[in-house]
């Protein structure tokens, strides 16, 4: 609440190199670079950056600390990559169901809330279908798992809860083990069957699952 206030008062500085007038100046996102990646199953995953220590901060500075002068920011780097792969193309975006403890500790949905700033850049073609996804149980936390653990603990925790007759874009902040978006993914290409693809924050260089991945390291590309 204080930080919230505090950039309501104070004169923004970018979060990385103090210049004045904004909150993450264009040198220091432009030196992001991101990577479209190919599954197994042939969706499509483009990543807005990688998950070098700025865009990790910029990611916590929004989802913990309240620092909400971010949403636009990612709003704008997740458009533009929906755009590049799904050009004048009617589109469903759909974001993994928040677990209600962070929802609670948050005040706020991060991703819900990405999912909607970004679906208003294109209303005539972009529609945040909410709540899409849904638990059928409470998973476990992840923290601390492994791999193998955390597919497990995943496995028919989310099911299809509306719906869904166009193309479809899943969203989502930043993939570790890939346990999560995996399974959210397998729930969509069972019921959905008009196109299929990922867009997230950020993801690791080589810290990626292979169950995941099928193949990686395509020239990276400028956010």
């Amino acid at each position: 609440m204080f930080r919230s206030l505090l950039d309501l008062i104070a004169p923004q500085r970018c979060a990385e190199c103090s210049a004045p007038e904004s909150l993450w100046c264009p040198e220091c996102r432009s030196s992001l670079r991101g990577s479209r990646i190919e599954l197994h199953s042939g969706v499509r995953l483009s990543a807005v950056a990688h998950a070098e220590p700025a865009m990790m901060r910029a990611i916590s500075r929004w989802k913990d600390h309240s620092q909400r002068g971010f949403l636009p920011l990612f709003a704008e780097m997740v458009a533009r990559q929906i755009a590049v792969m799904h050009p004048s193309e009617a589109i469903d975006i759909v974001t993994i169901p928040t677990r209600r403890s962070k929802a609670r500790s948050r005040g706020f949905e991060p991703m819900p809330q990405l999912a909607r700033k970004v679906a208003a850049a294109r209303p005539d073609l972009w529609n945040f279908s909410a709540g899409a996804i849904e638990w059928t149980r409470t998973p476990h936390e992840q923290r601390g798992l492994s791999d193998s653990a955390r597919r497990a603990n995943l496995q028919g925790a989310m099911r299809l809860a509306a719906p869904l007759n166009r193309p479809v874009v899943l969203l989502d902040d930043v993939v570790t083990s890939g346990a999560t978006i995996s399974e959210a993914l397998d729930v969509l290409g069972r019921e959905t069957h008009q196109g299929l693809s990922a867009v997230v924050l950020a993801v690791p260089r080589k810290v990626l699952s292979q169950d995941l991945v099928k193949s990686v390291a395509r020239a990276p590309t400028a956010v």
